[in-house]
């Protein structure tokens, strides 16, 4: 028995998506000035800056379009399998994470005169990207045997599609950052929200099966 078998090219993955920035921490408040003629209260810690997003994953890329595989003989005698298989379409690449929510900026100490300041609330996270879509899968490529005598023998052939393209998960979510803390060393302000985790991409989609034929050789 004789056995071919042809495997066309597979599509490129997809790039995977950046993480986004930590967000910036928020101004420290300034402390209480205590003075005889007259105390100057201390200020609030400045909020936290949000983290950024992060950046989609790139699309998986197509098969290419699959190789026809041909096979010509005089004399078909014996058995003969034969196997097209086309390309697989590229994965999505993963989005990118969102970026930390920066630090909430610590309230002014009172310095014994004043009441502390209040820290500034944490930065939001920054969401997660989109997972990018998979490349779609390649049809299945002909198959074509070409004879001139048929003499005592069977063919098998199978056109395989190629699969498609998973698609790429979604960034996870951004960190809320913390608060700042109350006159420097007290209690915390809020946490910043957690931002939100990207969707995951789509498959691509899958080929259709080649033709398969068996035929006699027209040429001379």
């Amino acid at each position: 028995m004789s056995e071919f078998e042809v495997v066309s090219a597979n599509g490129p993955n997809g790039f995977n998506g950046t993480a986004g920035g930590t967000g910036g921490a928020g101004a420290e408040g300034d402390k209480a000035r205590c003075h005889w003629y007259g105390d100057t209260a201390p200020t609030a810690g400045g909020p936290g800056h949000d983290g950024t997003n992060g950046s989609a994953g790139g699309k998986g890329g197509n098969a290419p379009s699959p190789l026809d595989l041909v096979i010509e003989v005089r004399d078909l005698i014996g058995n003969i399998e034969a196997t097209n298989f086309g390309g697989r379409g590229g994965n999505g690449g993963n989005g990118g994470p969102g970026g930390n929510g920066g630090v909430g900026g610590d309230g002014g100490n009172g310095d014994g005169c004043e009441p502390s300041a209040n820290g500034g609330r944490g930065g939001d996270g920054g969401n997660g990207g989109r997972g990018g879509d998979g490349g779609d899968g390649a049809d299945g490529g002909d198959i074509i045997v070409l004879y001139q005598n048929l003499v005592d023998g069977d063919f098998s052939g199978s056109s395989e599609v190629g699969a498609p393209g998973a698609g790429g998960a979604g960034g996870a979510a951004g960190a809320g950052g913390l608060g700042g803390r109350r006159g420097g060393d007290g209690n915390r302000a809020a946490q910043g929200n957690p931002g939100s985790p990207g969707a995951p991409g789509l498959p691509g989609a899958e080929g259709s099966p080649g033709e398969v034929l068996i035929q006699v050789d027209p040429s001379p």
